[in-house]
């Protein structure tokens, strides 16, 4: 298993190198058995290091998390622009970590961090915000859809919930399955988009 850094993040300085180095040791050990001993070890440099920058493995963890998460925090929306294009733009940015092994398996951490970390409150908390950011962005998206004349009367937040939830829970299913199988949710999400959402004059 390829250990590269996902989402193309590198390190250029002490602190990235220390959470380029927590991720490679989560993602070797798992989240029960990872230590900063472990964390130390691949590290090019004495693990005493990492107590200049965090007080403890799980303040290393929550800076790791926050790193994984940058890549999916929304771009701000054009409102000039095309909606129904910058959702499907969205969507379709998000499932491209099916693409490379590596960020497979940086949203496979993130997956991991979020089940074993379910008590702690500080990671559970920046998980409902990320996920509170993606689901009101495809929210907005589909509001704004709707004041111009490309989708229907729908509500939105439960559409956005829907589509926010399929996303993700493909990506779940095949970062964390060994034997997934290719996807093919985006011709359903498209499907569902043109049945559900796009006012039928639109459809093309």
């Amino acid at each position: 298993m390829k250990n590269d850094i996902p989402f193309k993040i590198e390190a250029s300085g002490t602190e990235e190198l220390i959470i380029e180095s927590a991720y490679k040791a989560l993602l070797e050990h798992g989240y029960a058995d990872v230590t900063m001993k472990k964390i130390g070890n691949e590290l090019p440099r004495s693990t005493s290091i990492i107590y200049t920058y965090y007080d403890s493995k799980d303040d290393l963890l929550f800076a790791l998390l926050q790193h994984l998460l940058r890549w999916f925090e929304p771009e701000e929306i054009d409102t000039c622009g095309d909606p129904h294009g910058q959702l499907i733009q969205h969507i379709e940015s998000m499932l491209e970590i099916l693409n490379e092994e590596s960020d497979r398996n940086g949203f496979a951490t993130i997956a991991e961090l979020r089940v074993n970390a379910k008590h702690n409150d500080r990671f559970q908390d920046k998980f409902e915000e990320l996920d509170s950011a993606c689901k009101k962005h495809f929210s907005t998206l589909i509001e704004q859809g709707i004041e111009k004349g490309q989708y229907k009367e729908v509500d939105p937040e439960p559409a956005a919930s829907f589509l926010y939830s399929s996303v993700v829970g493909e990506l779940s299913l095949h970062c964390m399955s060994e034997n997934s199988t290719e996807s093919n949710v985006m011709k359903e999400l498209r499907y569902y988009l043109q049945t559900r959402l796009l006012d039928s004059e639109e459809i093309q």
